[in-house]
């Protein structure tokens, strides 16, 4: 393959994988506690000297980690983190992590997540309720039931996020493991919003398409370059 070639595929390729990030950030524009998320490239030299080439290689991604906003719902067991750390939740393949604090409590007054997994209490428990009295939640996360304390949200927080690893919906999982929050800052009745700019994710989703047409120009160029040198190089040895 021509070494041009090889280089604008090579940036292709890397547009593409940006693209399907900001893709995935604008589809989640609207989901609560969902950090943006952006492809992290490095350069990629090959050759010697005055021939070295520079490709660009995808390298992983790197989250936002900055604090959404909260919006309020007035709705008791909606829960924000306005600040660091994670809610612990149990599912079946162990437990995961999510700043999605948009809770209820499924028939047996367990509180659980919109997709009915339970949430764990700092001491690593399900936390149960029986639903019927008025619900508190104070900003360290003790919960009450008409003055009684039940339990308390344990949050957590990792040596380096960037680890964590993005499963379905707004879950997470690390390798590492969770330390607790020494000064949680938690919002009843609020959900945090989505740290995604669409209007910037937009724009740079526009200035993508225009360098991937650019390079797709500059390979159909070199195309033509390539078959009028074969046609004048035919014609002349005819």
């Amino acid at each position: 393959m021509e070494t041009l070639e090889a280089v604008a595929l090579s940036r292709m390729s890397a547009m593409t994988r940006q693209m399907d990030i900001i893709a995935n950030n604008l589809a989640n524009a609207n989901t609560p506690g969902f950090k943006s998320e952006r492809v992290r490239f490095e350069e990629y030299l090959q050759g010697e000297d005055a021939l070295e080439r520079s490709y660009v290689l995808d390298a992983g991604t790197l989250r936002d980690l900055q604090v959404g906003s909260v919006e309020f719902t007035h709705n008791p067991l909606d829960v924000a983190i306005n600040g660091e750390g994670y809610f612990t939740v149990r599912t079946e393949q162990g437990d995961r992590y999510t700043r999605d604090g948009h809770f209820r409590l499924d028939d047996t007054g367990t509180l659980v997540t919109s997709d009915g997994e339970p949430v764990l209490g700092n001491g690593g428990a399900p936390i149960v309720l029986s639903g019927k009295g008025q619900i508190s939640i104070t900003p360290e996360g003790v919960i009450s039931e008409d003055g009684v304390t039940v339990g308390q949200l344990g949050l957590v927080t990792f040596q380096n996020e960037q680890t964590m690893q993005r499963e379905h919906g707004s879950l997470y999982s690390t390798a590492e493991r969770p330390e607790p929050v020494a000064r949680p800052s938690l919002v009843q009745g609020g959900l945090e919003r989505s740290n995604v700019q669409p209007i910037i994710e937009m724009s740079q989703m526009i200035e993508l398409l225009r360098g991937f047409q650019a390079s797709q120009k500059l390979i159909q160029e070199n195309h033509d370059l390539q078959r009028r040198a074969y046609e004048t190089i035919t014609a002349t040895s005819a």
